[in-house]
């Protein structure tokens, strides 16, 4: 699981700040900063956009939130010292969040 002190895993991200995660990736803005944190709550968003149109079980969700997470990972390599199972946790537990939102 992720295990940093702040943003997502302190607990106190909510709806707005995994969305605003979402909109900083696709700006293309500096993830230099909490990449991990970033892209997976990025990840989940996009994959609640989608879930959202078909439905489907919290364990669907957190699989297509990793599955994006994983492929936001590979295009965001560049960025060094951006740990993958970080990024992974992360996107499974925005997407629990956000499953728990709907």
């Amino acid at each position: 699981m992720a295990t940093g002190n702040t943003g997502f895993n302190k607990g106190d991200a909510d709806h707005d700040t995994i969305k605003d995660s979402y909109n900083k990736v696709n700006s293309g803005s500096d993830l230099k900063n909490k990449a991990e944190q970033t892209l997976g709550m990025a990840s989940a968003y996009m994959a609640f956009q989608k879930f959202q149109g078909k439905g489907g079980s919290q364990n669907e969700l957190v699989a297509m939130a990793m599955s994006q997470a994983q492929k936001m990972y590979a295009s965001h390599s560049n960025n060094s010292g951006v740990n993958q199972q970080e990024t992974l946790a992360t996107a499974a537990q925005a997407a629990m969040k956000l499953f728990g939102s709907k």
